[in-house]
């Protein structure tokens, strides 16, 4: 036998041996005896069984046989969902510190480096970021981790993350979406009017396309000059092009129909945040196929360009066929998004059906930050991001009975549990 088969076969024995190694310690469990909710094709099943094998489902239904040696975690009738996702956070880029107290890192915007579409927050996440553990906690498996804007009106790419156990793989899909501000606080950025905003969000777009078709004559300094530095100009591109999710914060109606312009004139692929008044322009939003990623607890606005917002937001954009996904945007600094499923709850008692909340925390996002094929239901071939309830998922006094990201079972603690049962234990001491 020559050399080369001989380490041909060295090799296919080495990769053979490694997959049936694989395979020996791919992880069996059975979720059995749940109400599942797949947000699939399935519907909801009363006592289904959920197979995973490894990090993926492999089968639900109602009469699956359990395999040999899998674990049998007993539902006993609780809720089971997919894992929930809060569709807009800076989660992993603050921890330990507020807003402005100059305490504990806080990687999303730099105001001072000069760069704005640029900018990319996946170098400063933190996988082992004290507020994950808590998150976790409340059902939550997948996060919109995104920069803020500081000094331009393009504050830079996001990042969509997991929070399971493995932070090397934290990141699920890198540069998700470039975030940008137009609105009042678009305004502010701009110089201090709408007008200012939406003439530099066109000339930013047009520059960076003029840039594209025009590389090598840029390089020899034979271009018009542009409104962004080179680094700008390179992010911006693919966005420009329609090919990367432009999600635009905005609030008025007017804002709203600037941005439906914006997407028709130049074919941008554009998601709105917060839309305070989405509602009012409702059928214009579905007609444009522009999800809204809202928080439905908001009925006052934080400012004159949400004067008209209600709790009746999510109800009425889903009644016109809006795709919508919950987030606690519109907070000051929304670290902490494990409050999204109270608001999602206040989304039912002001007219949304509960089972289309649930779907705004888990495949409407899917689908809208492009993930559908891997997560945001419960079904063959998808990823194991599956929750187990002890009551209703979108009731505040709910909790997860057991959390499964991507078929790993998540600790049931945190920091602050550790903290509180080591207080409560201590011994009584008499004065």
């Amino acid at each position: 036998m020559s050399t080369f088969k001989k380490n041909l076969l060295s090799v296919l024995v080495s990769i053979t041996a490694t997959t049936l190694l694989m395979e020996a310690n791919a992880q069996s469990i059975a979720i059995t005896n749940g109400k599942v909710y797949t947000m699939g094709s399935a519907g909801t099943l009363e006592r289904a069984t959920i197979l995973i094998e490894g990090n993926t489902i492999t089968a639900v239904g109602e009469d699956l046989v359990v395999p040999e040696g899998a674990e049998i975690i007993d539902a006993d009738g609780r809720h089971v969902t997919p894992g929930l996702m809060n569709s807009y956070t800076q989660l992993a880029l603050a921890d330990g510190s507020a807003p402005g107290n100059g305490i504990g890192d806080q990687d999303y915007g730099a105001s001072e480096s000069g760069y704005g579409a640029a900018f990319d927050i996946r170098y400063g996440l933190n996988p082992r970021a004290m507020i994950i553990p808590i998150v976790r906690l409340h059902g939550i498996t997948r996060a919109i981790s995104a920069p803020l804007a500081t000094h331009d009106l393009f504050a830079g790419y996001g990042a969509i993350i997991h929070l399971g156990e493995t932070p090397p793989d934290m990141v699920v899909t890198s540069r998700v979406a470039l975030f940008a501000d137009f609105g009042a606080r678009g305004a502010q950025i701009a110089g201090g009017a709408r007008d200012a905003a939406a003439l530099k969000i066109t000339e930013a777009i047009q520059d960076a396309l003029h840039f594209d078709r025009n590389r090598s004559r840029y390089e020899r300094g034979q271009t018009r000059d542009y409104s962004l530095n080179r680094m700008d100009l390179e992010a911006l591109v693919p966005a420009a092009k329609g090919d990367v999710i432009i999600n635009v914060a905005a609030n008025r109606a007017s804002d709203m129909r600037y941005l439906i312009e914006l997407k028709e004139q130049h074919g941008l692929n554009i998601v709105v945040r917060d839309g305070q008044e989405a509602w009012l322009m409702a059928d214009e939003l579905a007609a444009a196929q522009i999800p809204v990623v809202l928080n439905p607890g908001i009925n006052v606005g934080m400012e004159f360009s949400g004067f008209h917002a209600t709790y009746s937001n999510a109800a009425r954009l889903h009644a016109a066929g809006v795709l919508i996904a919950f987030s606690n945007v519109s907070n000051p600094h929304p670290s902490n998004p494990e409050i999204v499923r109270q608001l999602a709850g206040l989304a039912v008692a002001h007219g949304l059906p509960w089972e289309e909340a649930l779907r705004a925390l888990t495949i409407n996002p899917a689908k809208i930050w492009g993930l559908e094929e891997s997560y945001g239901s419960l079904e063959p071939g998808k990823d194991a991001d599956v929750v187990v309830w002890d009551g209703d998922p979108l009731e505040l006094m709910s909790y997860p009975h057991d959390v499964f990201i991507k078929g790993q079972r998540m600790p049931d603690d945190s920091r602050q549990i550790k903290l509180r049962e080591r207080y409560e234990n201590l011994p009584d001491v008499s004065f």
